[in-house]
């Protein structure tokens, strides 16, 4: 059987702040994916039509709105980079390190849970623009990276109970709680992701509606959403979270 495999490149510029060395960098990347889907538990073909939307919406999502001119900082400086986080309205991206490797598996694993289990990111690059060296990643079947676990990444009082790349949301920070109180108060006041919950709803209305019109339900084919709001007449579009 034929694979249709979808692919999309973005362009993204990080803020890279390296406390140690007192050093900022901007590095303008460009990304690189490409994905298929498979019907899973008897899923018939406009279900996995659904989900590879979905999957392709929120993949676009998080790298543009997300990604996009975030400050990126290893977690070894969080306790200097902690007063800055809230106070600017950049994205902040803790990482292990500021490798590019390292970088291009984060966001694979990132992207890969939001894809779903039938959606799968099969090919994915990193390349700097600048000095034109870029990396490419072939996952094998078990997606294993080279990346901590949280016993590893945080301590006892890690605010989240998994590192942000396993975690079904656009968040990419991670640290740690200065005590009990504050890591149950921050737990207590985490929310599911209502962006990811909006994308999920549009595109199961854009199918529900009308089958016949504008929704295309073939697997490997993505919804126009331009042609969407012009039948619709309705304006849509991810809000920024």
């Amino acid at each position: 059987m034929n694979t249709l495999r979808l692919t999309q490149n973005h362009t993204v510029r990080l803020v890279f702040m390296d406390a140690m060395s007192n050093f900022i960098d901007v590095r303008n990347y460009e990304i690189a994916y490409s994905m298929f889907s498979l019907p899973i538990k008897g899923e018939d073909m406009v279900e996995v039509a659904k989900n590879q939307n979905k999957a392709f919406l929120k993949l676009n999502y998080f790298i543009k709105t997300i990604l996009d001119f975030s400050v990126v900082y290893s977690i070894d400086d969080y306790d200097t980079m902690r007063p800055l986080i809230g106070v600017y309205k950049n994205n902040f991206l803790t990482v292990p390190d500021f490798s590019e490797a390292t970088i291009l598996e984060l966001i694979h694993a990132k992207l890969s849970v939001l894809c779903g289990v039938s959606t799968f990111i099969d090919h994915m690059s990193l390349k700097d623009i600048d000095t034109q060296i870029g990396y490419d990643l072939i996952p094998d079947v078990s997606n294993e990276y080279n990346l901590p676990d949280i016993e590893d990444w945080n301590g006892d009082l890690s605010f989240h109970t998994v590192p942000w790349w396993m975690r079904y949301d656009s968040s990419t920070f991670d640290g740690e709680a200065k005590d009990k109180k504050e890591q149950v108060e921050f737990r207590n006041k985490m929310v599911p992701d209502g962006e990811l919950n909006t994308i999920d709803g549009e595109i199961d209305l854009l199918f529900d509606e009308d089958a016949s019109s504008v929704a295309v339900q073939k697997a490997g084919e993505i919804i126009d959403l331009a042609a969407v709001k012009k039948a619709k007449k309705d304006k849509w579009e991810p809000k920024i979270v």
